[in-house]
């Protein structure tokens, strides 16, 4: 099988990260391109179509529209800058592969584990994404979608709510809530829920403890809430498989470079 790399729309941090890539393909007993148009799978950096990667996204829809699939490296959400998401055809629910039903070997391997549930926090802590991110498609802006939210949670709770905008993404809205100005694992510990849509907020929310309230195609949507009318009753049901699973959709490079997820990509296209 021959995958197409393009490094050169990828983040700053990604070229070390292409390169594991390259390399553990190569060890894979895979064939590699560079942009060149000819892979049987393109390799890209994120789906957010912003800036350095937004070319990125002529090259998804070319090899989505010739039913070709796009693996996806990003940023990892377990061990940040040690971990690394790789997906197929982007990294939300559905998005991964091979990673059902695992044990907690690899959770242990990584030195990993999940925090208890908690029930102390008061606010409620909303999490923005990039609009510009086909994790966001079919969406309305980030101000409108917060504005809705924001409305709709205080039908159903007077806790105080808490704004935290993507960073990369203003967000305007009409609402007068507060914004977020600390780190986001501060902001956590005061949290009663996190809500988000699909990004990586409510994942580390819910590793923390802190129940979260998603899109159902979210990453976390397993172990999540989707409905506000249980904002003051959320559930926190049993994660551990969960967790286990969420183990494999993060790989180091040297995991990389040995070609691990390679050979299970590979398999898994067939």
């Amino acid at each position: 099988m021959r995958f197409d790399l393009y490094p050169q729309y990828g983040a700053l941090n990604s070229p070390p990260i292409f390169e594991s890539f390259r390399l553990g393909l190569l060890k894979a007993k895979q064939e590699v391109g560079i942009a060149d148009g000819h892979g049987d799978a393109a390799v890209i950096w994120s789906v957010l179509w912003n800036g350095r990667m937004r070319p990125n996204r002529n090259i998804w829809t070319r090899y989505r529209d010739l039913g070709k699939p796009v693996i996806v490296l990003e940023i990892g959400n377990l061990i940040r800058d040690r971990t690394w998401k790789i997906g197929i055809n982007g990294i939300n629910l559905g998005s991964y592969f091979n990673q059902q039903g695992k044990d907690d070997s690899r959770a242990k391997e990584l030195g990993l584990k999940l925090d208890n549930w908690t029930m102390e926090g008061h606010q409620i802590l909303i999490c923005g994404q990039h609009e510009h991110s086909q994790q966001w498609e079919g969406q309305p802006s980030m101000g409108i979608w917060v504005e809705q939210t924001v409305n709709n949670l205080k039908r159903y709770t007077d806790r105080p709510i808490v704004f935290r905008p993507h960073p990369r993404c203003l967000v305007r809205t009409r609402n007068q809530i507060s914004i977020s100005t600390g780190d986001f694992t501060s902001e956590i510990k005061k949290s009663w829920a996190v809500v988000g849509w699909n990004s990586n907020p409510a994942i580390q929310s819910i590793i923390k403890g802190v129940p979260a309230f998603v899109s159902n195609n979210s990453l976390a949507a397993p172990v999540a809430n989707t409905d506000f009318k249980f904002i003051e009753s959320p559930q926190r049901p049993d994660r551990q498989q969960w967790f286990n699973d969420l183990c494999w959709t993060e790989w180091t490079q040297q995991e990389m470079e040995m070609g691990v997820p390679q050979k299970l990509i590979a398999s898994y296209l067939g």
